[in-house]
């Protein structure tokens, strides 16, 4: 930018004025960066002494400013804008930003008309104890759209309206001087930006539409709040939004907070609503000029189910006591905002997602089990006596006497949670090996044994997670009489369980580290009928678990809220399984002495369980046991099978098949590959 020739202009730092000699936009660029478009209607930009630019206006010119960027204007003892003629028609537009040095106004008008439309932010280093806006004289029009921080300072003679917009916030110092019959309209978030529970003076009026939002911050621990005291008259409508401090000293019981508002010259609050939370209710109070505001806190609201009472009261026992073992866990617990949002808190509080461990360990031992039983299946299918060979004549595949065989397997479950506990769901991944051998120690029966080895990966949505190791014997027998036929199986197998627990609220976490047990049976027994197409077989299946998990305890991440680690007591759970089904398969004789058997089934399963409740404690507090209600799995389901096995002539057979369970709230897709060679 070209600069007439003419003397350098001093002014103090931070002033911006404008001398009435031309018409030009100019672009200006601070030591930070900051782009700051100026239109000149009547003035000049020149440098000054201190190495910075002035500009200086004279009698009707305008100046308009747009901060470009995301920067500061600093102006460390004076405005960061100014206008020094009385007959000036100042105008301001903030599009990013503008902020005065220690001591100064980010915004300071002299003229007979200001105006301010700011959609950025304005204020003071000194934040809310700063000044964002004052004017020596005139009208003055402030509309926020943006951020506005700070206490405003207006003509008291003049004609004076600051309008919050829809999505303005205005956080307010100690002083709105709004001067003599000047209005604060808050259609957006009006709040206090000093110390807590200190006291903001309006002079002038306050009118708060129904869209408003006036943002008081609470302090139900020492009954205090903060308050606006409005030399004119007030009218509210729209909401009152508590913000709370030292959430984390919440103990029940009712606080009253004291007036928050008073307005002298008459208060209409009956329009104005307060918003609660789950457990904080807030309620108004009025009287003459003035409202008030009283809290009561109740860690066990109505609508939470008896296990989440059990929580609250543990909770409020401890608040009511000062112990610190639950502050900083309650000081998120007193912004949840629905009943159930806080009934799925406690519920990951009370660690009852433990009790899914002992659900993964019934779902591998029932995969086991149905590994074992497919065996006997295949078995079962074959014909009862066998040539001396094993192959029959016409180059159909027989069973052998001895059979050694190998299947992998794998599983992906997922159940959804009871929407009282969790939004989330239970899912389950493993994968496992099981190695056997069997023998026909009779033409009517096969015996054999199996050792498998599997890992599960599971996890409840709402922060709780592990992962199971588990090592599995087991033994399974197949009895024929003509047609008809009965299987057994029973099988054994060794966890080792590692969890962890996250309270994501408090950013902390709790793992334990144990070994479980389960013992298992299934019995099986059918009929096959015999056909041209294939055969058909109606069946009912019975299966026994018992999966026991000792007591142990949590340990938090180091550094964490180790008062909120759990100790588990020991539980055992019983699981009956009840199967009635109809199986089809059909063999196909292919060249080459080889042959291809299909299998398919669908049954209807039901689910038993005793499925005790979860005991579990606060370790770091004594005596605070409670129960939970344990997971459980659905009670019926629909199950489907199909699988293929290709019998190859050097007594090779190879196989797969897929299988899936569906009921309420439930899916389980499992696949196995298996190969076992007969000798």
């Amino acid at each position: 930018m070209t600069q007439p020739n003419r003397p350098a202009l001093k002014r103090a730092p931070g002033y911006l004025c404008t001398q009435a000699t031309s018409h030009q936009v100019s672009t200006l660029k601070n030591q930070n960066s900051v782009d700051i478009a100026l239109h000149l209607h009547g003035g000049e930009v020149a440098p000054n002494e201190e190495g910075g630019y002035s500009i200086e206006t004279l009698a009707l010119s305008t100046v308009v400013m747009n901060v470009a960027l995301a920067r500061e204007i600093i102006a460390s003892l004076s405005a960061a804008v100014d206008r020094a003629d009385p007959r000036d028609t100042p105008e301001s537009e903030a599009a990013s930003g503008a902020a005065a040095g220690a001591g100064g106004s980010a915004l300071e008008f002299e003229g007979p008309t200001n105006e301010l439309n700011n959609s950025g932010s304005v204020g003071s280093v000194d934040g809310a104890d700063g000044a964002a806006v004052r004017t020596i004289s005139g009208d003055t029009t402030i509309n926020n759209s943006g951020t506005l921080q700070g206490n405003i300072h207006l003509a008291r003679d003049g004609s004076n309206l600051v309008h919050n917009l829809g999505t303005g916030t205005l956080v307010a110092g100690s002083t709105l001087d709004l001067g003599d019959g000047g209005l604060l309209r808050n259609d957006g978030t009006l709040a206090s930006g000093i110390a807590a529970g200190s006291t903001t003076r309006i002079t002038g009026s306050l009118e708060q539409s129904a869209s408003g939002v006036l943002n008081l911050r609470v302090d139900h621990a020492n009954a205090r709040v903060d308050t606006f005291e409005v030399s004119g008259s007030a009218q509210l409508l729209g909401s009152l939004r508590p913000t709370l401090v030292n959430g984390g000293l919440v103990a029940p019981g009712t606080a009253a907070l004291g007036s928050f508002l008073h307005a002298a010259d008459g208060l209409d609050a009956s329009g104005l609503s307060v918003g609660n939370t789950a457990i904080l209710h807030f309620a108004l109070q009025r009287s003459g000029n003035e409202v008030s505001l009283s809290s009561t806190a109740d860690f066990s609201p109505g609508g939470l189910g008896s296990d989440g009472r059990q929580i609250g009261a543990l909770i409020a026992q401890a608040q009511s006591q000062g112990l610190r073992h639950f502050q900083p866990l309650v000081a998120r617990l007193v912004e949840i905002p629905t009943v159930p949002e806080l009934g799925r808190a406690y519920w990951n509080v009370s660690g009852a997602a433990a009790s899914s461990v002992a659900m993964v360990g019934e779902q591998m031992g029932t995969a086991f089990n149905r590994v074992l039983l497919q065996r006997a299946a295949d078995a079962r299918a074959s014909s009862p006596r066998p040539p001396a060979s094993g192959q029959a004549e016409g180059g159909a595949w027989e069973e052998g006497r001895d059979n050694t065989w190998a299947q992998v397997y794998g599983n992906n479950s997922r159940m959804s949670m009871d929407a009282a506990y969790s939004n989330g769901d239970l899912s389950t991944r493993s994968l496992g090996l099981t190695i056997g051998h069997d023998r026909r120690i009779s033409p009517d029966t096969t015996v054999g044994v199996a050792l498998g080895s599997g890992v599960a990966h599971f996890d409840v949505a709402d922060g709780f997670s592990g992962r199971n190791n588990a090592l599995q014997v087991g033994a399974y027998a197949l009895q024929r009489a003509g047609s008809a036929y009965a299987a057994a199986a029973v099988s054994y197998s060794l966890h080792r369980m590692t969890t962890d627990r996250s309270l994501r609220a408090i950013q902390a976490s709790y793992a334990a580290d144990f070994h479980a047990h389960s013992v298992g049976s299934r019995v099986e027994a059918g009929y096959r009928f015999e056909g041209e197409s294939g055969t058909v077989t109606p069946y009912a299946a019975l299966q026994l678990q018992r999966v026991s998990t000792p007591g142990y305890a949590e340990t938090a991440g180091g550094g964490q809220a180790s008062d909120l680690a759990l100790g588990y007591q020991k539980r055992s759970v019983n699981y009956v399984r009840t199967e009635l089904g109809l199986a089809f398969d059909r063999t196909f004789t292919l060249e080459g002495a080889r042959s291809l058997a299909v299998r398919t089934s669908a049954a209807w399963v039901h689910n038993h369980s005793n499925n005790p409740d979860l005991r579990a404690s606060f370790t770091a507090l004594a005596a605070t046991d409670f129960t939970s209600a344990a997971l459980a799995p659905a009670a019926d389901l629909a199950l489907v099978s199909a699988g293929v096995e290709l019998r190859l002539a050097n007594r090779l057979a190879l196989g797969a098949s897929v299988h899936g369970e569906f009921g309420h709230r439930t899916r389980a897709l499992a696949g196995r590959a298996t190969m076992r060679y007969q000798w």
